[in-house]
């Protein structure tokens, strides 16, 4: 317990959460769960805890439908279940005889059939079966004992766990099948030192943040041996903890909690390019949205949210309490699903609307004529006609085409260097006019 309350920063996981538009940031400080709203970047409240007694929760995490959320307390040594369809606590676990004990982490397998959590104090780590939030046991160490498990991560084939021991230094090997421990991981000339977070980025590697080292190791999935170190060059680690990695697999952003800095690294390179540009205080843990647009950073003693922007990898903000504060963010968890963007309202426009000049010879000489096409509006209703106006306000109508006939405008008799819009809308049978769509050609030879 020592080592916990003396490291405990360094002990969480960031988990993947629940529906979109909301997301989870644990705050360790004041015993709560903050809500945010995504669409915004506001907190909107707090997860409503019940009678349960959460002490300084940790870590979060989510299973893989987003269904059901596990939240760590630790000095509760408890975990609960949020029903994110309420936003409220609504189960503890049942240690069913295997008690928790100081734990730190939690990971849900892919199929979402069971999680492990890391028990710092018990030196062990525990299996729960998620359909009836019970522990079944504890994973068997193999003669591989742990020493002080603190976070984990599942491999995306569900076939192997690997979780840090940050006093033993090494990293040991889980056959998620058997939940059996069957070694460790060799570290070929490159020792572990206090490592507090591992990530798998795919089943070719690993990334394991090394607290105490300032360095990060880079592990061989099909050999689990070390193979170096990530190349930090001119932007060197500070006490690296948080680690995400984008949905497309190029980029792991790590957080340095002592330098108050982020590393940008390339993953097919294992190569620091920058710094995220922004100030930090203790950042923790990162999650990314599953297009990779948005970063959200917990900054544990600046108690804020921070938020990159990753096409720039500048911090553009930070999420707005709005009346419900952050007080010692640990954790956070967003949801891993993208969510297309809705529909526009009925009647729905035609689509993909292009446009191009040929050029044509007549007797009278060059006819230059615009070409426009387009594809039908989404949904399952067949516009009658469509229309193609010369002007924003639809009073110059330039062709009507119907829906059987092949979905081409050719407007003839251009001139060279003038510039034309068009204006294109879906008629229903009931006579529901579509928004215009627009497209801009200007005449070149």
């Amino acid at each position: 317990m020592k080592v916990k309350l003396a490291l405990f920063m360094l002990l969480s996981y960031v988990g993947i959460l629940s529906a979109a538009p909301f997301f989870y940031v644990t705050d360790y400080d004041i015993d709560k769960i903050s809500i945010v709203d995504q669409a915004t970047n506001k907190a909107v409240g707090y997860v409503d805890n019940g009678s349960f007694a959460v002490k300084h929760p940790v870590s979060i995490a989510t299973s893989p439908d987003e269904s059901t959320i596990y939240v760590i307390a630790d000095i509760s040594n408890a975990i609960f279940r949020i029903d994110p369809t309420q936003n409220k606590i609504v189960a503890q676990i049942n240690p069913n005889g295997f008690p928790f004990l100081a734990p730190s982490a939690v990971e849900f397998t892919p199929d979402g059939t069971k999680a492990y959590v890391t028990n710092e104090g018990g030196n062990n780590v525990s299996i729960i079966n998620v359909a009836t939030d019970t522990v079944t046991g504890y994973v068997s160490n193999g003669g591989n004992p742990f020493n002080v498990p603190a976070t984990l991560d599942i491999s995306a084939d569900g076939t192997k766990a690997y979780v840090v021991n940050i006093a033993g230094n090494n990293v040991s090997i889980i056959n998620v099948a058997t939940d059996t421990v069957t070694g460790y991981v060799s570290d070929g000339g490159n020792p572990f030192l206090a490592p507090s977070n591992i990530r798998f980025v795919d089943n070719t590697k690993a990334y394991v943040t090394n607290f105490s080292g300032s360095n990060v190791s880079v592990i061989n999935f099909a050999t689990d041996t070390v193979t170096g170190y990530i190349s930090a060059g001119a932007h060197p680690f500070g006490g690296p903890h948080g680690i995400f990695i984008t949905t497309n697999l190029a980029t792991a952003l790590i957080a340095n909690f002592t330098l108050n800095l982020l590393s940008v690294v390339d993953i097919p390179t294992n190569t620091v390019t920058q710094y995220v540009n922004g100030a930090f205080a203790q950042p923790l843990n990162i999650g990314i949205t599953a297009d990779d647009k948005i970063a959200y950073v917990t900054d544990f003693v600046g108690n804020t949210v921070r938020i990159i922007e990753l096409a720039t990898m500048n911090v553009i903000g930070e999420v707005a309490e709005s009346g419900f504060p952050f007080v010692g963010p640990f954790d956070l968890a967003l949801s891993r699903k993208i969510v297309p963007p809705p529909p526009p309202p009925f009647p729905f426009p035609p689509i993909h609307l292009t446009g191009e000049t040929l050029i044509g010879v007549a007797p009278s000489g060059i006819n230059y004529i615009n070409i426009l096409r387009w594809v039908k509006p989404m949904g399952n209703v067949v516009p009658l006609f469509y229309q193609i106006y010369r002007d924003k306000a639809l009073t110059k109508l330039a062709g009507t085409i119907f829906s059987i006939q092949p979905l081409r405008f050719d407007d003839f008799h251009r001139k060279l260097g003038q510039t034309y819009h068009y204006f294109v809308v879906a008629v229903y049978s009931d006579g529901q006019i579509s928004a215009p769509v627009h497209i801009r050609l200007v005449v070149k030879k």
